[in-house]
């Protein structure tokens, strides 16, 4: 299965060595249905999406601060959020398949607890193992999260930032960040 990135705008973290498949994507707009839309996610596989992955790595775009209507607006979500999202990935990546309901519903909010107290520990490196990402040969730290279920990582480089989760991390933590046109020609 093939994701396609049309009107891809902004650049997507991959692996160095590996073929990847767009496993998600995600767009998103502020003030209403008129509004133009906007690439948020992309993320990406070791395996096509409709596979067991033994990880997924999602870049996601900084897109500061843009106002809506009606008086709303949106803001990029920090380090911390992403954190604790992805390691609510871990916890719902191991959810039974065709559990009742209220089963799934409490489990998806033990997750999001779960989630959102590791995300607010980021700082502190008893739950967050600080680390190297590489990406085109800049060094940037990259915290990476160990739990029974998997494992959960961040990393913030800038234009973008980027998470995964999984059951087991990739072998090296090195990348390329590719502009939107090599992503939409590379990426399957």
């Amino acid at each position: 299965m093939t994701i396609p990135l049309p009107g891809l705008d902004m650049p997507v973290l991959v692996l160095t060595g590996m073929d990847l498949w767009v496993s998600g994507t995600g767009l998103d707009r502020v003030g209403g249905a008129s509004r133009p839309e906007f690439w948020t996610t992309v993320e990406v596989a070791p395996q096509p999406g409709d596979q067991d992955a033994p990880w997924r790595l999602t870049t996601l775009a900084r897109r500061g601060c843009r106002p809506g209507g009606n008086g709303g607006w949106s803001a990029d979500s920090g380090l911390p959020d992403i954190a604790g999202s992805a390691v609510e990935g871990v916890l719902l990546s191991s959810a039974p398949v065709g559990a009742p309901r209220d089963e799934l519903h409490l489990l998806m909010e033990s997750a999001h607890d779960v989630g959102q107290r590791a995300g607010a520990a980021l700082s502190d490196p008893a739950v967050w193992a600080p680390g190297v990402l590489d990406v085109d040969g800049h060094r940037f730290m990259l915290w990476v999260h160990h739990r029974d279920e998997g494992f959960a990582a961040v990393a913030d480089l800038g234009p973008v930032m980027v998470s995964a989760h999984g059951r087991t991390p990739p072998s090296r933590w090195a990348g390329s960040l590719l502009d939107p046109a090599a992503a939409r020609r590379l990426l399957r």
